[in-house]
């Protein structure tokens, strides 16, 4: 499995659409792994609209969304919790 660079990690997460797009078009794998995380996971983390725009280049360039594992969100406190 190939690792993900540090670069583009950052862009994934900033929105930077072209630098994936030129990781991508360099050889870079859609489903490379950082620390076990897929650089999906990483676009998909964040609510920018360009990550969003980057998560669909991934997907049609061959990332497996099955790939990623589901992030569940974490539990909500209890009311009442820590009075």
């Amino acid at each position: 499995a190939q690792d993900l660079p540090q670069a583009v990690i950052k862009a994934a997460k900033l929105g930077n659409v072209d630098a994936v797009k030129a990781w991508l078009a360099a050889g870079g794998a859609p489903d490379a792994k950082n620390d076990g995380v897929t650089l999906l996971e990483i676009a998909s983390a964040s609510s920018r609209p360009s990550c969003a725009v980057i998560a669909e280049i991934l997907c049609a360039a061959g990332a497996r969304a099955e790939a990623a594992k589901a992030v569940e969100p974490a539990p909500a406190a209890p009311q009442g919790a820590g009075t």
